[in-house]
């Protein structure tokens, strides 16, 4: 019995110099996790700290300069007045630019708000970056001064009027439909009118008599128009 455990104990030696070894590669790659995951955080925490400047950083001069935040990804409908009062629950909002197209006044889906103060600003920026809103997740931070556009709040009160193009462009074809119609019927008309006259004018021929037979018709109308347009 006492030879059987004594064979048994390189064999139970060798089990837990295996799990041993298990343990080690195991902790091993825990550590080495832990470590990517913290330089993952560390990496969005410095990309993020580029996108803000945070309120504790904010100095008291920095509170007496107005800021200015981007907002992407607004959802279709949010327009000027409603950005303005959403942001207002933050602190006063001095102007709000929203990108529009020029030709049709359409919103293109990003804008600027100003706040008076900077650190109102900040806070505005922090917590509604990445929220959702009408299934849009909303990119928010503020915008460092250097690039701040002299012109970017240019015509951030004007009202807006919504140009339907599509309706204009539609309506303009169908004009050139109904002139090249007209064109059509006048060409026809005349056509027609023209054969009438040679008809008339073989019949006088094979009489052998002199045509006295003239009306202005279609022709007369169509000189006296082009007369009076040129």
């Amino acid at each position: 019995q006492k030879k059987a455990s004594i064979d048994q104990a390189p064999v139970q030696v060798e089990e837990i110099s295996k799990e041993a070894e298990k343990a080690e590669q195991k902790e091993k790659k825990d550590k080495a996790t832990k470590k990517s995951e913290e330089s993952i955080t560390v990496k969005k925490a410095s990309k993020r700290s580029k996108r803000f400047r945070r309120v504790e950083k904010i100095t008291a001069e920095d509170r007496l300069n107005k800021g200015v935040i981007y907002l992407g990804h607004i959802p279709y409908g949010f327009r000027e007045e409603e950005i303005k009062k959403f942001f207002e629950q933050f602190g006063t909002v001095t102007r709000v630019k929203l990108a529009r197209s020029k030709k049709t006044a359409r919103p293109k889906g990003y804008g600027f708000i100003e706040f008076e103060s900077l650190e109102v600003a900040a806070v505005a920026a922090e917590t509604v970056d990445k929220r959702f809103m009408f299934d849009r997740q909303l990119v928010c931070h503020l915008v460092e001064d250097d690039k701040i556009h002299k012109d970017l709040f240019k015509n951030s009160g004007r009202k807006w009027k919504f140009v339907p193009y599509q309706k204009i462009n539609s309506k303009n074809v169908n004009s050139e439909k109904d002139d090249l119609k007209k064109y059509r019927k006048v060409k026809r008309l005349l056509q027609a009118e023209g054969e009438k006259r040679e008809k008339i004018q073989d019949f006088f021929n094979t009489i052998g008599k002199e045509n006295t037979f003239e009306f202005p018709g279609y022709k007369a109308i169509v000189d006296k128009a082009i007369e009076e347009a040129a």
